[in-house]
């Protein structure tokens, strides 16, 4: 997943999936940072007018919920949580 977003850095669904993943995974793989990261750009995208209409309302729905559900159960994302 890492290199593909490198890859494509701006393709959001590549980060959500990257995100989604990392944040299913147990601890013990060391991903919870990443996790953070993916979530907070994505959630400050969310905040920016798109840069296309392109959206697939396929994967809009879970990536909201499992991006609120992040910031809502996250300690350190007082920031986020005003959104």
């Amino acid at each position: 997943m890492d290199s593909a977003v490198e890859k494509a850095p701006e393709r959001l669904e590549i980060r959500f999936v990257k995100a989604a993943t990392e944040y299913r995974l147990p601890a013990f793989f060391g991903r919870t940072q990443q996790c953070r990261d993916e979530f907070s750009y994505l959630a400050q995208r969310a905040l920016q007018p798109p840069k296309t209409v392109r959206v697939t309302l396929l994967w809009l729905r879970p990536a909201c919920t499992i991006t609120l559900s992040f910031v809502k159960s996250n300690p350190d994302s007082k920031k986020l949580r005003r959104l």
